[in-house]
């Protein structure tokens, strides 16, 4: 089974309207059990913490399968969002929409710098990979 989070982007992303009501999956957030996160507008990563509710509370707390019995198991609790330090590359795509872009956000000491399109980023990174390895050649 392949498991994701899930990623709001409040920040402009190439090539398309940033309105931050999109949804994106993920695989590079820490969590990966289809928790939810945001990038705001300011580059921040916000986890937006849940909490369990009991399961007498659900809304089908004696059904027998064990997906349609955690239906409802959790709730949002903003009150208990936090702010995580990601540094490193986080992909994301709309999965939901056929053909969508995959984009790449760069996070440096807990900041999203910016957000490329996929080929954008691979692009540079060879580009940036090739001027290093040819300066190491020259002995530079």
């Amino acid at each position: 089974m392949s498991v994701w989070d899930h990623i709001r982007c409040e920040m402009p992303l190439p090539g398309a309207p940033a309105d931050g009501t999109r949804t994106f999956m993920t695989r590079d957030t820490p969590y990966q059990f289809m928790e939810d996160y945001t990038i705001t507008a300011d580059g921040r990563l916000i986890h937006q913490a849940t909490k369990w509710i009991p399961r007498e509370d659900r809304p089908d707390p004696d059904e027998p399968r064990v997906m349609r019995h955690s239906f409802g198991s959790r709730r949002p609790a903003p009150d208990q969002d936090e702010e995580v330090p990601f540094n490193g590359d986080l992909t994301f795509t709309d999965l939901s929409a056929r053909n969508s872009p995959t984009y790449v956000a760069c996070f440096i000491d807990g900041r999203c710098i910016r957000i490329f399109l996929e080929e954008e980023y691979r692009q540079r990174m060879e580009q940036a990979r090739r001027r290093m390895l040819m300066d190491d050649r020259e002995g530079g």
